[in-house]
């Protein structure tokens, strides 16, 4: 089966133990078994149909919030915002930190400089929050990974971004029953990702010849890629029982939907109850009941006064004969009973009352993790005077979260860069990235605060001990569990400590220096 892309070969690990379980990912690929040996045609067929519909629909929902619903679209501007800062353009808004990775610093420029060649072909400086909001909706982001074929070794040269919706992940797992116990181990895990530029169509793809249970499939329908030829991250919240991956606005559709229904039956409710109206109980004698109606009709008709003004033709015009919702009620009254009466029905009395609606607003922005104090008038951190909250505090450690998950991106295309300019292989690539972080351009006022409110915790703490040291505690534990510092930074500390100390104080203007017994004998003697 030849694949659209480029391979990138690994060291053959001739000591591979067979399994009688695939392996585990949370990537929801699709996952389908084939024996070695000889294969029927129709043995290996896959239905990605119904896997891919429902992720498809998933991620119409997702943008479909984001476009119609105001208060999630706000929530996730904020996300993203609060996740890439570029208050600071001179700054990278995200740079690698490779203090951890133990090699070479020669190879420690190659590993920057094909970091910032990856996010040059991305231009995440001008459109990285466009490519983090992207990722945050749809739960996943995909890039198509081009080289020059002839001279893979200048590394990548383009990166395309892929709609979710176009691609799928395949998983082939190969097994083997020909060992003396019968047992079906696995032997091989092919994998690859499949293209389809119709996403609405079919999607029964046949490894090995191509064909569906319906037919042919057209060679523009279902792609084939090399795994190498594709770049992606996703959010981590895997749904094994259906097999696919969820977007953090997932937790989101039923409290979005419930406000948005609550709103638009609030806003039924105050149309149809808020205005007062009157009723009308007209005599109708002895007038037969088939005609009651007609006569209460031509009553109504005299006294209604409905006059309209048309804003296309600037014209005032009367519509008597159309009714609306909120009409007077003109009910007939028999012969026998009181006569015709005139009775004011009440408006709604609750049509100022906005609870509901506050609930269901607050559950959306718990599903969504943002501090409710962002988007009220309420004060935060951000007003004077206010410390940090447990909100904030956990919203920020949920930033960091997004942030480590979107960073495999980054790992993912560096690791490519590195290998295609052999600077090193796929296994010396594996070895050294667990150790290597990004960091993110860091929020100038939240960062600020965070700091200052540390520092000055620590101080007062070590002021509440101070009585007690060298009676209860020592100054090393007051330096280690009390200032939180490590034996490096204390002693760097004891050093800047000892230099003030032995610092002669430079002289005050307008203050006699100090002199010995034998200066001022001199200068005495030089007077005289």
């Amino acid at each position: 089966m030849k694949l659209f892309g480029f391979h990138i070969s690994r060291l053959e690990n001739q000591d591979e133990t067979p399994s009688l379980v695939p392996p585990n990912y949370n990537d929801s690929a699709v996952t389908f078994e084939a024996s070695s040996g000889f294969i029927s045609p129709f043995t290996s067929v896959m239905d990605m149909d119904s896997s891919i519909k429902e992720e498809n629909q998933l991620i119409d929902k997702y943008r479909d919030l984001y476009k119609s619903v105001p208060e999630v679209s706000v929530t996730v501007d904020e996300i993203c915002a609060e996740a890439i800062i570029v208050d600071d353009k001179s700054r990278p808004v995200v740079s690698i930190n490779l203090d951890n990775v133990r090699m070479s610093d020669d190879i420690k420029e190659m590993i920057s400089e094909s970091f910032h060649k990856i996010m040059n072909k991305l231009n995440f400086q001008n459109s990285g929050f466009e490519i983090f909001r992207n990722w945050y909706i749809d739960g996943r982001i995909y890039f198509n990974v081009l080289i020059d074929q002839e001279s893979p070794e200048n590394g990548i040269t383009e990166l395309r971004y892929i709609d979710p919706r176009k691609i799928k992940k395949v998983r082939e797992v190969i097994r083997d029953t020909s060992n003396e116990f019968g047992i079906s181990t696995i032997t091989d895990v092919k994998e690859y990702y499949i293209y389809t530029e119709n996403p609405n169509s079919a999607n029964n793809y046949n490894s090995n010849t191509g064909y569906t249970y319906g037919g042919y499939v057209p060679p523009n329908q279902n792609i084939p890629m090399t795994e190498d030829s594709i770049a992606t991250s996703n959010s981590g919240i895997y749904d094994q029982s259906r097999n696919i991956i969820l977007s953090h606005l997932y937790q989101t559709i039923r409290p979005a939907n419930n406000l948005r229904m609550m709103e638009e039956s609030m806003l039924i409710y105050r149309m149809t109850r808020a205005p007062e109206r009157r009723v009308f109980y007209i005599d109708t004698g002895d007038i037969p009941r088939s005609k009651q109606e007609q006569y209460v009709q031509e009553i109504a008709n005299k006294y209604r006064n409905k006059v309209v003004y048309d804003s296309h033709t600037g014209s005032v015009k009367n519509d008597k004969r159309y009714m609306s919702m909120t009409e007077d009620y003109f009910i007939p009254r028999p012969s026998g009973q009181s006569g015709t009466q005139i009775e004011t029905l009440e408006g709604g009395q609750s049509v100022g009352e906005t609870r509901d609606t506050e609930y269901f607003l607050n559950r959306l922005y718990d599903s969504m993790s943002v501090p409710k104090s962002r988007f009220s008038d309420q004060q935060s951190m951000f007003s004077s005077g206010v410390e940090i909250t447990r909100d904030e505090l956990r919203f920020s450690r949920f930033i960091a979260r997004l942030r480590t998950r979107f960073s495999m991106l980054f790992e993912d295309l560096v690791g490519k860069e590195l290998v295609l300019t052999q600077v090193m292989t796929i296994e010396e690539w594996e070895e050294i990235k667990i150790n290597i972080s990004f960091d993110y351009q860091e929020d100038n006022m939240f960062a600020s605060a965070l700091k200052t409110q540390n520092i000055a915790t620590k101080i007062n703490t070590v002021a509440m001990v101070d009585p007690y040291v060298g009676k209860y505690l020592s100054p090393s534990y007051v330096y280690k569990q009390v200032l939180d510092m490590t034996d490096e930074e204390i002693e760097i500390e004891q050093e800047l400590i000892a230099q003030m100390d032995v610092q002669p104080t430079p002289p005050q203007q307008g203050v006699q220096e100090s002199y010995s017994n034998e200066e001022i004998l001199k200068m005495f003697d030089s007077v005289k």
